[in-house]
């Protein structure tokens, strides 16, 4: 007996019980009501929905079907075979109109598959975890004087969870993740039986709470999820780790040791977290650790660097609870936020929706883009309406070649719906080996696909994997089936609407053209946009490399800092920039907790000394010393840099010049001597500013600059506080460089592995995602033109046979050639200037809407229009041209013969 809360698609099983026989019936529905119950309960309502509507198609065969009954049916049947016999003549007769529509819509149904594949794949992004509905990510959101824009983080205070759990019984889970601190160490090893040490430097790391494996479904390989992080100095691996450290031996009860001192032993492995999550994490340490070293943790309202998971209870009114959240802020945070200026609020964000609707401070990954998901969804959608828009195009251009035809299937009785009927069925067949055409494309463009997208998330079409997806047997019957209704009804409505009487007396195929204008007009319309916004998203990206960031990134050499904690660091690296600065290739050596490229993780509140806390402003904090404002040419405006030769400088600070302005100091001059307050490890420290540098764009030119301070790092007495080393190379052998670089390193640190980049390789990954939209966009706006240019080429050529023996007498009459190709294109030159005209308002406010989301962005000048217009000209004319001319240059003898 089915759930009663359990209900299976409608439609499908009317369907099913419509075509299935009568004796089988009861028996077989039986059967698939049973599954879909089971397959509920265990994967859920949604995933058996799938799972039914699959087994009720493949259920569509002969031996289940119902027979036909009665002469009628048998004479239905008779008749479908002879429409299918006359569709498959008509494709055979006319070749070239046949290869040309199955072309079109075959390259338009691969590229729409393509893309939804990418957008179903986006959008699948942490849909394999159990009750999804329930998990939300607690964000904060810092304010200083009612300007959050850059410091709404995803990150929380580590007491936020336990409080939350505490306070509001809908809350059943809370879980804290910690990443890349001084309490998540990255530099991991392994002493090997023979005494070899593997020593990597691991950065998807960590520190998470036992209760993290029961939130979020990461399947174990060896141990127990319930208890591998449970206990202190534990660490839970990756399939991939366990392969790079112990080959194929057992990893439980291995030990790994973190910078070199503390070991933490293996008690589980997981599988490799999917590419569609949006948290990816290599290694997983116990957060029994931390509580150990650090007992304040939970209690702690002063480190916003947690990420703090919820698991609500089913049915929790989520509006309600967050209504209570700012209450909550207050009652743990107000003595924080009054001792600081600052507002801080919290927000429940759907772990669901993290990926493609979360860009916030401190994302654990890099997420996807809605907007960039909306118009390539968008482009799928236009590509396959072009497509079918060439079919409608071809078809009714043939009018006057199928008149005689219809005319003749009317007179020995043929209906009107008859008539219908052989066209959708030639409609049909079309679109079946379009799609049969479409998939092999598909198989052959996935590899590229992938690479271009930068992600092995589409197997291909022989990949079980695809199949086995409800989603995609639903797309493939939509096309086909939308595809042959849609493009298939308004050459069946005009082609079975022709009277015989008027056909045998002469059909004028001039009545009615304004349609198939408008189509064409519709197809080259979207062709403009398409170029329109190719060309607006490649000069965004060229005008945001080119501009000038305020600093000299050019043969900028980064290396990772060594993570070694003893006595003995702060004298190896000043030994380090010594060693490397004694040869030629090497201007300069600076350390720094942080790059250009980077969201600066360090943000503290600043204002002038004696003014109110509520006065003050959020900045950017990067330590440096008195090397790295001259390693990277950065340009002081007023006053002087770092020396190391005046001790009072490791309490003095250098800010630029928003800073100035938000501070309120008249001019960068005003500004030096001045003394200002900083929250420093959670209390207020007083320092005075030595200099301004000019602003920079310390990240892509998305954001807007910040304002920020430079601290003295100290790097020669107590912690150096140095993340990285930034080298000026001067040499032009750069594999030299840093291959003797390399020895030097492991030289002085030999336990240490020796991780680089250049800089400007790293800060341009910022326009990775955009760079790809941009290649995406352009690729499939050139196959909308290819296939919009397919169905004029056929247009044309029609029209070019139909007037052929008016071209013959033009000529005989003494027209040139120029004048014929004239004739023959004016046409078409009107469809198109009237395409650009309805076009460029509407890329326009596409264009404007996409460069909204840059801080920087171009204008959207004439140019762009002009450029985009003749493509589209250009294209659209060679296509006509090159058809005409053989209509042109055609002996009128040949055309004229049997007048």
């Amino acid at each position: 007996m089915l759930d009663k809360n359990l209900h299976p698609p409608k439609l499908p099983l009317r369907f099913f019980r419509w075509f299935c026989h009568p004796d089988l019936r009861e028996d077989i529905e039986g059967d698939l009501l049973e599954t879909f119950e089971e397959k509920a309960q265990s994967q859920g309502n949604k995933k058996a929905k799938w799972k039914f509507v699959k087994d009720v198609f493949q259920l569509f065969r002969p031996g289940i079907i119902r027979p036909a009954e009665g002469i009628y049916r048998l004479n239905q049947y008779d008749m479908f075979q002879n429409h299918l016999k006359s569709a498959w003549r008509n494709l055979l007769k006319r070749k070239r109109f046949s290869a040309l529509n199955i072309a079109g819509l075959s390259i338009g149904m691969a590229s729409c598959l393509l893309i939804l594949q990418y957008v179903r794949f986006e959008k699948s992004y942490d849909q394999f975890h159990p009750e999804l509905e329930n998990l939300y990510r607690l964000t904060l959101d810092m304010n200083k004087n009612g300007n959050s824009s850059e410091n709404f983080m995803a990150t929380n205070h580590p007491a936020a969870g336990p409080a939350m759990k505490a306070d509001f019984p809908q809350v059943i889970e809370f879980a804290r993740l910690l990443k890349e601190s001084n309490l998540t160490p990255n530099v991991y090893s392994y002493r090997t039986a023979d005494g070899h040490i593997k020593t990597f430097y691991e950065d998807r790391t960590y520190i998470v709470d036992p209760s993290f494996l029961r939130i979020f479904n990461y399947p174990f390989i060896v141990g127990d999820t319930e208890t591998a992080l449970n206990d202190p100095n534990c660490a839970v691996i990756s399939q991939d780790i366990a392969l790079k450290y112990f080959g194929n031996l057992n990893p439980i009860g291995k030990i790994l040791t973190i910078n070199h001192s503390l070991k933490m032993k293996i008690t589980g492995v997981m599988k490799n977290m999917p590419e569609n999550s949006h948290l990816k994490a290599d290694i997983l340490l116990s957060f029994r650790s931390l509580e150990n070293n650090t007992p304040e943790i939970n209690s702690k309202w002063k480190e916003p660097g947690f990420y703090t998971y919820l698991k609500v209870a089913s049915g929790t009114d989520i509006e309600n609870l967050e209504s209570q959240l700012d209450g909550f802020a207050d009652k743990y945070l107000g003595d924080v936020m009054e001792e600081f200026g600052i507002e801080e609020r919290m927000h429940l964000q759907p772990v669901a929706d993290i990926h493609l609707q979360s860009h916030l401070k401190k994302e654990v990954e890099k997420n996807g883009s809605y907007e960039s998901v909306a118009f390539l969804m968008l482009i799928a959608i236009l590509i396959l309406l072009i497509a079918w828009v060439n079919y409608v195009n071809l078809s009714t251009s043939r009018s006057i070649e199928r008149a005689a035809e219809v005319g003749i299937r009317k007179v020995v009785g043929a209906s009107k719906g008859s008539l219908i009927s052989q066209f959708y069925i030639e409609s049909t067949i079309i679109n079946l080996l379009a799609i049969v055409l479409a998939l092999i494309l598909v198989e052959v463009a996935a590899p590229g696909f992938n690479a271009l997208i930068g992600k092995q998330f589409f197997s291909g079409i022989m990949n079980m994997h695809f199949w086995s997806e409800g989603s995609n047997w639903l797309i493939l019957f939509a096309t086909v089936v939308v595809g042959s209704l849609l493009a298939g009804f308004y050459p069946a409505l005009v082609l079975s609407s022709f009277k015989p009487v008027k056909i045998f007396n002469g059909y004028n195929s001039k009545k009615k053209p304004s349609f198939r204008s408008v189509l064409v007009v519709f197809q080259f319309c979207i062709s403009f946009i398409l170029i329109v916004g190719t060309l607006i998203v490649f000069s965004q990206l060229r005008y945001m490399k080119s501009q000038e960031l305020g600093f000299n990134m050019d043969k900028m050499l980064v290396i990772k800092s060594p993570k070694t904690a003893d006595s003995t660091f702060l004298i190896k690296t000043k030994l380090l920039s010594e060693e490397l600065l004694k040869g030629t290739s090497i201007n300069s050596f600076a350390p720094s907790s942080d790059i250009p490229g980077h969201r600066v993780a360090d943000v503290n509140s600043i204002k002038k000394k004696g003014q109110q806390n509520e006065e003050g402003f959020m900045v950017s904090s990067l330590y440096v010393d008195e090397y790295f404002l001259p390693t990277y040419e950065m340009k002081l405006v007023a006053g002087r840099n770092f020396s190391k030769d005046l001790a009072t400088d490791k309490d003095k600070v250098i800010i630029n010049e928003k800073s100035v302005e938000l501070l309120g100091f008249r001019s960068a001059q005003k500004a030096i001597g001045q003394m200002a307050s900083i929250t420093f490890s959670g209390r207020w420290v007083d320092t005075k500013i030595i200099g301004v540098c000019e602003n920079i764009n310390n990240q892509s030119l998305v954001h807007e600059q910040r304002p920020m301070v430079f601290p003295y790092m100290k790097p020669w007495s107590g912690w150096s506080g140095a993340n990285y080393f930034n080298l000026k190379i001067k040499a032009n052998d750069l594999q030299s460089t840093i291959a003797k670089t390399e020895n030097v390193f492991k030289e002085i640190f030999p336990n240490d592995p020796f991780v680089y980049f250049f800089l400007d390789d790293h800060f341009n990954e910022q326009y990775k995602s955009d760079q790809q939209f941009g290649k995406i966009f352009g690729i499939f706006t050139s196959l909308a033109i290819i296939v919009a240019c397919l169905g004029l080429f056929g247009l044309v050529s029609y029209v070019s046979s139909t007037r052929t023996k008016e071209i013959g007498i033009r000529k005989v009459m003494g027209a040139s050639t120029m004048q014929i190709l004239t004739l023959l294109s004016k046409q078409f030159v009107k469809l198109l200037i009237i395409a650009a005209i309805l076009a460029v308002p509407i890329s326009w406010w596409g264009g404007d809407t996409w460069l909204s989301n840059y801080a920087y962005r171009i204008e959207i000048d004439g140019w762009l229009f002009a450029t985009a217009t003749l493509i589209v000209f250009s294209i659209a004319l060679f296509t006509v041209l090159w058809q005409s001319i053989s209509t042109a240059n055609a002996n009128p003898v040949d055309s004229l013969r049997d007048e």
